[in-house]
């Protein structure tokens, strides 16, 4: 019976464990000529690329502001903007003759999280698909789309462009070299991925640098002041799961509490807190059990 009831003591210390997390920062563009760059990690024939964005202001003319861009020379690939309420993914073929395709009812407005991810694979005979939320809103036949380039840009077309930088926030990048389906999208667009998840070939997910978390890393880089900001999330904030192996709490002989515990996976963690480990545990008076 004693030690039960100190058992349950122990139980209810651990409750004052917390859990201290990095702030879940994104990147903020100016509007004017901010642009981050990162070399192709690998994609060839087929790819997926997603992230989150939200707008100060909403794009404006025929080519818009740009969320990202594949490959930005003469023979540029995929080319992603947002006009007004919706969303206008340019794919330019092999003769550098563009196709615009563009969302219907997609009602994009300033101050909102939005998840985006354009799946795409070359060749007349397949398909490019853009998912808004999880959402599929274009879904059109590749043509003869270009390859996917040496260099990837997001926020901007291209470095030291000063008409398409978007006005508003990025954040969680990611590249894959597979065709994500809707469902794999929608599972893991508010999840902290492994970064071993097969196809993964970048992930970014910019709380505080440009670092890619896979293997071999492609950092991004800065270009033109860009800084990084707090913006508030809402209901699609990525939330910062953290996974424990193992956890134990323990009496030690001057009747304290010793927690240890080891962690499966965790990303950008500043550190644990436990808000009651100096709470001495009163001896329990001895308990005859018949």
């Amino acid at each position: 019976m004693a030690r039960n009831l100190i058992f349950v003591l122990i139980l209810m210390t651990t409750l004052g464990l917390n859990i201290a997390f990095a702030q879940n920062n994104a990147i903020a563009f100016d509007g004017t000529n901010d642009a981050v760059a990162f070399a192709n990690p690998g994609p060839t024939n087929q790819i997926t690329m997603e992230c989150w964005f939200k707008l100060n202001a909403v794009g404006t003319g025929d080519l818009g502001k740009t969320i990202f861009s594949s490959n930005p020379t003469q023979n540029k690939s995929l080319w992603l903007t947002s006009v007004g309420s919706e969303l206008r993914l340019w794919a330019f073929g092999s003769s550098n003759n563009a196709l615009r395709f563009t969302t219907s009812g997609a009602n994009i407005t300033v101050g909102t999280w939005y998840h985006v991810a354009v799946v795409a694979k070359r060749g007349a005979a397949n398909r490019t698909r853009l998912y808004l939320n999880g959402i599929e809103l274009i879904n059109q036949p590749s043509y003869d789309l270009n390859d996917f380039g040496t260099t990837f840009y997001f926020g901007n077309l291209r470095t030291n462009e000063s008409l398409y930088c978007l006005n508003g926030y990025i954040d969680e990048v990611r590249i894959w070299t597979t065709l994500r389906t809707q469902s794999e999208i929608l599972a893991g667009m508010n999840a902290i991925l492994p970064v071993d998840s097969p196809g993964l070939v970048g992930y970014y997910p910019l709380d505080s640098n440009l670092n890619d978390y896979t293997t071999p890393a492609q950092n991004g880089t800065f270009y033109n002041g860009l800084v990084v900001s707090q913006p508030t999330f809402v209901a699609s904030d990525v939330t910062l799961p953290v996974e424990l192996s193992s956890f134990m709490a323990t009496g030690t002989s001057d009747f304290f509490v010793r927690l240890s515990w080891i962690t499966q996976s965790e990303q950008d963690v500043m550190g644990f807190m436990s808000i009651e480990t100096q709470a001495r545990i009163t001896p329990l008076p001895h308990v005859s059990v018949n």
